[in-house]
């Protein structure tokens, strides 16, 4: 079993005003469907803001448009896909605990 993403994309400028499927460039568009995806947001300082798994990118996204707080903050995005969503939410909970993004709430304990 592999502990690795099966493909990390680069980190990228985002367009948060971007409407649905645009939220993905055209190159990430078709790999986004269905994915398992790890997904990292960072502020204008590279400051990491949120960290979050899915199954679906371009249907999670436009909810966290309309109820994160950090969405207005948000400038760059780094996808890595992953081969099954148990290993991409191990990966998620070790990402929260270590990098410590400034809004996730969830699995910052030991015991989450």
């Amino acid at each position: 079993m592999t502990t690795e993403p099966l493909r990390r994309m680069p980190l990228r400028p985002f367009d948060r005003a971007a409407v649905g499927r645009l939220l993905a460039t055209t190159a990430e568009e078709p790999l986004f469907h269905p994915t398992t995806a790890l997904y990292r947001f960072f502020d204008g300082q590279l400051r990491l803001l949120y960290v979050g798994v899915t199954g679906q990118l371009c249907e999670r996204w436009p909810k966290h448009r309309r109820k994160a707080e950090w969405w207005s903050a948000a400038e760059f995005v780094a996808v890595e896909h992953w081969r099954a969503m148990h290993l991409a939410l191990d990966a998620e909970r070790h990402a929260i605990r270590t990098e410590l993004p400034l809004f996730n709430r969830r699995s910052r304990t030991a015991g989450a």
